[in-house]
């Protein structure tokens, strides 16, 4: 793909001064002189024509004289990525006295050139530097006499600059050119200014300054087709920039766009992760918090509860970013509905009271998550599980601005539970009860006795 950034084709009226036309594209403005010292340049209503390049008729030329002749033109600064500038020339047999050469400029201050000013030991087309020096590299082999079509390679990121200098242009690949006819390494002069300077005989056409960057169609990653428990980050895309990663009931899914001008590709999918008879997906939890690693298990560790069934298996995940002691809520989706009468167990350690006490809390074990920590969805496809970074559910029970929570749905036996820490409250609550109705009735028989016992 091109993108033109300035070009001008000289189609002026013939034999007027070049100073002051304005046509062709991108320019800042119109021609003007560069030095009131020297003659200006002037236009001519013949094209030069080499084959491969479309000339639209009229060039700048030298105009009549022994003085150097010169001409400038502004455009926004060029000093990032690859830029070409390509125009067609031909001078005359000799070189030096700073002459002739197309300039590069920026912010007044002389940055290189292309042609020649003595350097090379014969008159040739060159690369030169800001003091309109040439090193051997930068010499071609193409004398200035010759009718030519000049590309100048300017990269910024390789601070390198390389040129070509040819017959014509039919079939030269921008993108993979032939070996140059010059290189300068060390050099890639940044330009907002262009000027001409030069003596009799010149003649300069079909001016471009221009990008070519390779067409890109978008192609999907090696994500597409895996299974994943929270939405893929990496490997989206083999070409082209990813949209945002959506995730739908069994799926993720993104599209990889084109660049330069390629097309995007398909819709690229990417499964959730087994989870139990179905497929499972972890959503980004709020406040602060990332998931880092998350997945889905039917391997059960330590030993669950007798005749338990955990319909999805175990999810483990891995929060962090959050503040230290700050709670994050997590919302899991299942293809499946949680079952009615499905509680949330957790494996790991936990506070007093959880199916544990004293030092045994310290040892992974079975408890059920606290109420109000997990909340299922009303049509039973998700739940939302809250929980605080040193809290309950957060395994190694340290508010350290990391949270590992290993769980799932169990569906236990009616006659099997591990109580809560409320479900204990209502035993003792009901100990207690009965404790005090048994007091109450000791006292009244003692009573009724001593009455007896009067009469």
């Amino acid at each position: 793909m091109v993108t033109v950034l300035a070009a001008d084709s000289f189609s002026y009226p013939g034999n007027v001064a070049l100073p002051g036309q304005n046509g062709g594209t991108g320019w800042s403005g119109a021609w003007v002189s560069d030095s009131v010292s020297f003659t200006d340049f002037y236009t001519n209503a013949a094209s030069l024509a080499v084959t491969g390049v479309a000339s639209a008729g009229g060039r700048a030329v030298y105009r009549a004289g022994s003085q150097l002749n010169d001409a400038a033109r502004t455009l926004p600064l060029q000093n990032t990525g690859v830029v070409f500038v390509q125009f067609l020339a031909q001078f005359g047999t000799q070189s030096g006295g700073g002459t002739p050469n197309i300039r590069f400029s920026s912010s007044g201050a002389l940055t290189g050139a292309v042609g020649n000013n003595g350097a090379c030991g014969s008159a040739v087309y060159a690369i030169l530097n800001n003091n309109l020096q040439a090193i051997p590299a930068s010499c071609s082999a193409v004398t200035l006499a010759t009718l030519s079509a000049v590309v100048l390679r300017i990269d910024y990121t390789a601070n390198n600059t390389r040129m070509w200098v040819l017959p014509g242009l039919s079939g030269f690949d921008y993108l993979n050119p032939p070996t140059a006819s010059a290189e300068y390494d060390g050099l890639a002069p940044a330009f907002d200014r262009l000027s001409f300077y030069t003596r009799n005989p010149a003649n300069i056409d079909e001016l471009r300054i221009f990008r070519v960057d390779a067409v890109v169609d978008g192609e999907c990653g090696g994500a597409a087709g895996q299974a994943y428990a929270f939405a893929p980050t990496a490997q989206l895309c083999t070409q082209g920039t990813p949209s945002v990663v959506v995730s739908d009931p069994g799926k993720y899914s993104w599209v990889c766009s084109g660049s330069n001008g390629g097309a995007a590709s398909g819709t690229c999918e990417a499964n959730w992760a087994v989870a139990g008879t179905g497929t499972g997906s972890v959503a980004p939890p709020d406040n602060g918090w990332a998931v880092t690693s998350a997945t889905f298990s039917n391997t059960l560790p330590g030993s669950p509860p007798a005749n338990a069934s955990f319909p999805y298996g175990l999810v483990s995940l891995s929060l962090n970013g959050g503040a230290v002691g700050s709670a994050t809520s997590i919302t899991i989706h299942y293809t499946t509905p949680v079952p009615v009468g499905a509680v949330y167990m957790k494996y790991g350690k936990s506070p007093a009271g959880f199916n544990c006490s004293g030092a045994a809390c310290a040892q992974d074990h079975w408890y059920l998550m606290p109420e109000g920590q997990v909340v299922v969805a009303p049509d039973r496809y998700s739940a939302t599980l809250t929980i605080t970074d040193g809290g309950a559910g957060d395994d190694d029970l340290i508010a350290n601005g990391a949270i590992t929570d290993p769980g799932g749905f169990v569906l236990l036996p009616a006659a099997i539970g591990i109580p809560s820490l409320s479900q204990w409250a209502l035993f003792l609550t009901a100990i207690l009860m009965v404790l005090g109705s048994t007091h109450r009735l000791l006292i009244r028989d003692a009573r009724a006795e001593r009455l007896s016992c009067i009469r």
